[in-house]
Parts: structure tokens; sequence; C-alpha cells
């Protein structure tokens, strides 16, 4: 298995989700059905021993090398480990959200131009803004983003399309998959895609995801233990509290972002309220969740507060151009990563 992450090239493409790593199996967590706890339950077995002595628990993670490849089935969607590709129409739709559906939603702030609808009006800055932080342990030349989480996640099924959006203004996704969320877990079957086995390339940013479990909550991957790291030191610790002084949101789980040690978030984000129980078994379908970030004020897209998965994209492009010298210009410079830019400046939580 090639180490994609070491030494990056410029623009060169990068299948995500089988990255090299070095660890053994890891036990995984019990699913939580309270709201907000079903992801920070999550694989804390696996860096128990860490809060106890990280010395120790990287000793025994690269000790227990090569022992633990990726499952793999022909199961597809059912199992999530061997996920489908995602409908060519569907990626499309979603890779393609026009600059001006950008602006006009901002940070979404502003009302749909259709009366009774709403985009949410708790789309808050999503990122800790973290100070003089070492540089992400990876051999890249460009800005990394690590992305952690699990395909049961019903929180990080809905992340995903903001992500998908916001990346996609910085590269290109090829071979891109879906999967959906556990149909077990709080918003069960929510429609999403996988970074498992996608790929990924983009001159500006290094994107480096990490799918944990499948959405049978069986082991997937293994993250090496700099992501582990990154993970405890601002997200949370191995009993499920959020982390001393960087974790601002009072509990610890996944979706985890780290863009590149200078922004990170963590868990259940605040922005989908609505959506998360409008999307649960399929929503209105793929397509046309993905046709709604196009037309957030439509018919659909007011269902689920389409305007919330866009406002999420402009903060998340926002922490992207920040740090990679706001490249390129017509991303960075867009009213609506400008609206987000000047948020994290004036409302985002700094620490550390």
């Amino acid at each position: 298995m090639a180490n994609n992450q070491q030494g990056a090239s410029k623009g060169a493409p990068k299948k995500l989700g089988n990255q090299a790593y070095t660890a053994g199996k890891v036990s995984k967590g019990k699913p939580n059905k309270k709201k907000g706890q079903s992801s920070s339950a999550f694989g804390w077995g696996a860096v128990a021993v860490v809060v106890v002595a990280i010395a120790a628990f990287i000793g025994i993670y690269l000790s227990n090398s090569a022992s633990s490849p990726s499952t793999a089935s022909a199961s597809g969607i059912a199992s999530g480990n061997d996920p489908a590709l995602a409908p060519a129409n569907v990626v499309n739709a979603v890779t393609n959200v026009s600059t001006a559906v950008f602006n006009e939603v901002g940070v979404g702030s502003s009302p749909p131009k259709t009366t009774g609808g709403k985009w949410t009006g708790s789309v808050t800055v999503p990122f800790a803004v973290l100070k003089s932080q070492p540089k992400v342990p990876i051999n890249s030349e460009k800005p990394t983003f690590l992305y952690y989480g699990a395909e049961y996640c019903p929180f990080c099924a809905l992340i995903r399309w903001s992500l998908v959006m916001s990346l996609a203004r910085f590269g290109k996704f090829t071979n891109l998959h879906e999967t959906m969320s556990s149909g077990t877990d709080v918003y069960p079957n929510t429609p999403t895609f996988t970074f498992y086995h996608s790929s990924y390339s983009s001159p500006y940013i290094n994107f480096t995801p990490y799918e944990y479990l499948n959405r049978l909550q069986q082991q997937l991957q293994v993250p090496p233990s700099w992501v582990l790291q990154l993970y405890l030191k601002y997200d949370g610790t191995a009993t499920g509290q959020p982390a001393p002084t960087y974790n601002i949101w009072g509990s610890a789980g996944i979706p985890f972002l780290d863009v590149n040690n200078h922004y990170t978030s963590a868990g259940d984000p605040p922005t989908f309220g609505p959506a998360e129980q409008v999307l649960q078994g399929g929503g209105p379908g793929r397509l046309a969740i993905a046709q709604a970030m196009d037309n957030p004020d439509g018919q659909v897209g007011l269902t689920f507060d389409a305007g919330a998965f866009v406002a999420e994209s402009n903060y998340i492009s926002a922490a992207i151009c920040n740090v990679d010298h706001n490249k390129p210009a017509s991303v960075c410079s867009s009213p609506g990563v400008m609206a987000a830019k000047q948020a994290i400046t004036k409302h985002g939580s700094v620490v550390g």
C-alpha cells in the first residue's frame, strides 16, 4: 500500500481512504443514542492508553504495523466496506455550486427569497482558531486538511456534503463514493459520501481523510499515531471529555477537522439541525439534495435548510484560504468567503 501522504506532489491525484498506517486492530466505541453523543462515543478504545501514557501508546501502535489491512467485500453500500461510486449527476451537482449562490448565502445571515422559508440562524463559526501551534507532522509542501470520521456517524454524513462542496473549489474529486450513516444510530440512513477509496487532487491543499469505522461500526481504517495525537490534543480525551483549552464546544467527538493546525472543529456541528430530521432515511434523495445546494431557497432546499450547508462550505473555504495564501483568488476573494473570513476574525474563539 503506497503512502500517499508523504511528499505529495502539487496537484497529483491522491487516493483517499487507503493511506498507509501503522497499527493493530483498535476496539470501537458503542454508539450513544443521544443527540451530539453518537459521535463522541466514537472509537475511544483506540486512544485510551494515550491518556495514561502517550509514549507507550505510540510504541504499541507502531509495533503492530502491517497487521491490519482494511476489510473489503462486495456488499457495497450496505456495509461500507466496498462503497459504490456516487452517480455522476450527484457529484456534478454538488461540486458545481455556483459562485453566485455561495456569495448570496454568505454565512447564512440573509433570509431566502422565498417567503416562509429560512436559512438557519444557527450557522456559527465552526472553528476554533489556533495560535502558535506546531506544523502538522506530515511531509507535504501544501497545507494539510485532516478529516477524521466514520461512515456510521450521522453528523459526519451531513458535514461531508459541505466538505465536498468546499474542496471542489480548490481541486477535483475522482471516484467519489457514496454511503449512508448507520441504520441503528440517531438520524439513521442519512445519505452521504465517503472518502474511503475516493481520490482528490489540488495544487493548493493536501486533503487527508480517515473513515475509522464503516456504517456497521466495523473497523474500516486505522489512522496513524499522528492523527490520533491531533485528535486527542484538539478534540477530546479517551473518556469522551472535551480537550482542555482547545475544544470550545463542550463535547468531544467526530467529525473532527484540522486545517493545518490553524483551525479545528470538533463533534456535532450545530449548523445542520433541520437537516438531521429531514435527511434521515434518505430525505428527498441524493440527487435532489445535491441539486438543492445550488438552489437553497427552492422548495427542496428549504425543507432541509440547504443554505446552512452552503454557509458551512464558505467557512471551510475561508479556513483553507487562510492557510494556503489565498489561492485561488477567484475563491478566496469572493464575497461569500470574505464574509466567512470576517466572521472567523470577529467571532472565532482564539485558543492556544
